[in-house]
């Protein structure tokens, strides 16, 4: 009769190395991202002002401005149809 094979159990005690390393990776990146200069854009131009200014022109929204959206992040969703 055949001898039942012995398993090896393997256990990890703390907290994987990985871990670790990618709280290294996000502080490394957060101290790089407030060290990082604010400039202009890089053609040196501001963005132009929204042409259209009646309340009546925008949609699920008030009028915005520039000067409004100054320090926000601002996504653009360009679409059309064809």
């Amino acid at each position: 009769m055949a001898q039942p094979r012995s398993r090896t159990v393997v256990t990890r005690v703390g907290p994987p190395i990985g871990f670790f390393l990618g709280l290294a990776v996000l502080g490394a990146l957060l101290l790089w991202a407030g060290a990082a200069p604010r400039t202009s854009p890089p053609s040196g131009r501001q963005a132009p002002e929204f042409p259209r200014q009646d309340p009546d022109g925008w949609l699920n929204s008030r009028p915005l401005s520039m000067e409004g959206l100054r320090g926000r992040v601002v996504v653009l969703d360009v679409w059309t149809f064809g």
